[in-house]
């Protein structure tokens, strides 16, 4: 499973806690579910200070398992504000690799600083607007609470602006207020009281449902993104981390259904095109994906129904001619965050690519990433280059690196492969030449042995990546299912 679906699940966590109401200088204990399983436990203490400036102490601690081997995710975060949020300092362990975070509120804009093990980056996101800390989301959700909904019945909305510190990002925040509910969790708890639904900029598509009770205190919160996410608020401090049962976060696949006796799924490497029904909660969101897709790519034209999308998959492109280096205008061409275009070791790369061409960088990544490993997060160029050690999202920004240092527009794809044990979600890259988009795949150069791609979309590793990879994967592996009708060899 690609690391950044581990971050996802950070920002899904903080998507169901962000409006849970605190009283001052009370702590509130929360148990973490995944999939009904017991992965987790979080804290949150509220102290106000003189003027009624508050203090919101976050601790998270989440442990899943990934092929066997636990993996764990540990959180601190501490918020301060008045009216609008002041600061934020956050520090993060994903299994030992430690990142930090720190968002100061001024008058140019929200002023971060964010160190991992790729090195340090400072930013400014401006025109922001006032901001609200997880307190003052508390209190426009208590205030909207306290109103009920509109004599006509019509669902109440409630909209505002927060920093996520798992994205990186200004996020828009909708609630829909929903009047009396009842949610039951995975542990046979029933919950009663005002249901809320929430959604967020930072996470398309994804819906987390809470109920709270006359306080306006969060009981229960539910999130369904490829798979359940349970938040269950403690009369108590819940049990140790350590006792708590894993959850296993192995697979992110769409399963495939197969004509019976095909024999099709060893033949994968002599594909050249699949047509495939997809069925699930998910429609909508591929027929997105697929129209983006398609009018930046290519290809056959889908069809839909109500229940069900029909699409033609091909396999690898033949590759675009190699144009003269340059400096390419507009988008996905300069450095910044992951990119760190003046490492003199780019430069190197490209001077031993001989034959030079898109196939010569293709297979040049994929050895210069001597040790294919899932252990790594969404590394930097520096980190890669130092480590020489990645899985697919590690080879598609060092692919995009050193086609904008060659002066070409490039960007990272992200959404499934076709193999044997169905569509597996994985990351790629796109280059602009001839006017027009191609995909290269450094982790599998020329194609082999798996060229059916299926995108979601396309990210800038330019600018913070957390959240979008995964939270979309983990949403598309479990909204939907595949059916192959037709199969096409020649390659």
């Amino acid at each position: 499973m690609p690391a950044p679906a581990l971050k996802a699940l950070r920002f899904l966590l903080a998507a169901a806690l962000a409006a849970a109401p605190l009283t001052a200088e009370e702590t509130s204990w929360y148990l973490i579910l995944l999939g009904g399983k017991r992965a987790g436990t979080q804290s949150e203490r509220l102290s106000v200070g003189e003027g009624g400036t508050r203090r919101t102490e976050l601790a998270l601690r989440l442990t899943v398992s990934r092929f066997g081997e636990p993996f764990t995710i540990a959180q601190r975060q501490s918020w301060v504000e008045g009216e609008y949020l002041l600061s934020l300092d956050s520090e993060t362990d994903l299994n030992g690799e430690p990142e930090f975070l720190s968002a100061r509120a001024g008058e140019e804009g929200l002023r971060l600083v964010e160190r991992r093990s790729g090195g340090v980056s400072e930013r400014t996101l401006q025109d922001t607007g006032p901001l609200l800390g997880p307190q003052g989301a508390a209190d426009r959700l208590r205030e909207a609470l306290a109103g009920g909904q509109a004599s006509s019945g019509v669902p109440r909305e409630l909209s505002f602006r927060q920093f996520s510190p798992e994205t990186g990002a200004v996020q828009d925040v909708r609630c829909i207020l929903l009047g009396a509910g009842e949610l039951a969790d995975s542990l046979g708890n029933l919950h009663r009281g005002q249901r809320v639904d929430q959604e967020s900029s930072a996470a398309p598509g994804v819906t987390t449902a809470g109920v709270y009770d006359e306080r306006g205190e969060l009981q229960y919160s539910v999130t369904s993104a490829g798979l359940t996410l349970e938040v269950l608020r403690q009369a108590a401090a819940p049990a140790k981390a350590s006792d708590l049962e894993l959850f296993e976060m192995a697979s992110l696949s769409i399963p495939v259904r197969w004509p019976p006796g095909s024999g099709v799924v060893p033949r994968l490497a002599a594909l050249s095109a699949v047509t495939v029904r997809f069925t699930g909660a998910a429609l909508p969101e591929l027929e997105r994906a697929t129209q983006a897709m398609q009018a930046d790519l290519g290809g056959r034209p889908y069809r839909r129904d109500g229940r069900s999308l029909v699409l033609t998959l091909a396999g690898p492109p033949p590759p675009p001619p190699w144009p003269a280096a340059g400096a390419a205008a507009g988008e996905h061409t300069g450095g910044g965050f992951y990119l760190d275009l003046e490492d003199p070791r780019l430069a190197e790369l490209l001077a031993s690519c001989e034959p030079a061409g898109f196939a010569c960088l293709e297979a040049l990544v994929d050895r210069t990433i001597r040790t294919k490993s899932l252990q790594h997060g969404f590394a930097g160029v520096g980190e890669v280059l130092d480590s020489r050690a990645g899985d697919c999202t590690e080879h598609a920004l060092l692919l995009a690196a050193l086609l904008r240092k060659r002066g070409q527009q490039s960007r990272i794809a992200y959404g499934f492969l076709l193999t044997e044990a169905g569509f597996i979600g994985h990351a790629w890259t796109e280059v602009r030449a001839g006017g027009r988009w191609f995909w290269l795949d450094p982790s599998f150069p020329g194609g082999r042995p798996y060229g059916c791609k299926l995108r979601l979309g396309v990210i800038d590793p330019a600018r913070p990546v957390w959240g979008q990879l995964g939270v979309s994967l983990l949403a598309a592996a479990g909204g939907l299912q595949a059916e192959v009708l037709e199969a096409a060899y020649g390659r």
